[in-house]
């Protein structure tokens, strides 16, 4: 084959090419089609962008709600603790008027033995 031949073929075909693609450009044909793919290619990410609004409403809203949850068994917890302190001050309370109250009877029996010293030395002098 003659290599001209073949170049010049290979050149009709381009040229052949793209004067239909000029042809489609000038007919507004190839604008149309280009405007919807850019239409389609829109809606498609309006639609992702909608459904990723939408998953992050969702995720809000789902923290908030724990965090409302979370703060409500803080409360509780907070409430319980509370009440077990008060627990706990009373008991430390009772123990010490206990503590006083055999402080006192110590102190009494002491004054007594002390008296019956008083009473055991005097009788042996």
């Amino acid at each position: 084959m003659n290599p001209d031949f073949e170049y010049i073929t290979n050149l009709q075909y381009k040229v052949k090419n793209l004067s239909s693609r000029v042809a489609d450009f000038e007919s507004g044909a190839k604008y149309i089609k280009m405007r919807e793919n850019t239409r389609a290619q829109l809606k498609e990410k309006d639609r992702e962008i909608s459904g990723l609004k939408k998953e992050l409403s969702d995720a809000r809203a789902q923290t908030v709600d724990m965090r409302g949850r979370w703060l409500e068994v803080f409360e509780d917890l907070v409430t319980e603790h509370a009440k077990e302190l008060e627990k706990k001050d009373r008991s430390i309370k009772a123990l010490e008027e206990r503590v006083l109250e055999v402080e006192r009877q110590r102190d009494e029996a002491l004054d007594k033995l002390r008296d019956k010293r008083q009473e055991w030395y005097d009788a042996l002098t």
